[in-house]
């Protein structure tokens, strides 16, 4: 998730460093939260860990515990 935060921070201070890089800049106010499987379930959780920045989550085969697919993350097997 950090990634994620990072990189929207990263896309925000490219936008107002450089505008005549970017033809629509972004608004890390104002974010659609997407993912499919595993990245689903991190729109989710981006979503719910900053709501004020979230306008819609599109969650594509997405999953709310990590805990009920256990055997897919190795982690949880340990």
């Amino acid at each position: 998730m950090h990634t994620a935060e990072e990189a929207v921070a990263a896309l925000a201070r490219l936008s107002r460093e450089h505008p005549a890089l970017i033809t629509y800049p972004a608004d890390s106010g104002r974010l659609l939260f997407a993912g499919h499987s595993r990245g689903g379930h991190g729109a989710y959780m981006m979503s719910m860990h900053h709501p004020d920045s979230a306008v819609a989550v599109a969650a594509l085969s997405g999953w709310w515990r990590r805990e009920q697919y256990g055997d897919a993350n190795i982690l949880l097997d340990l």
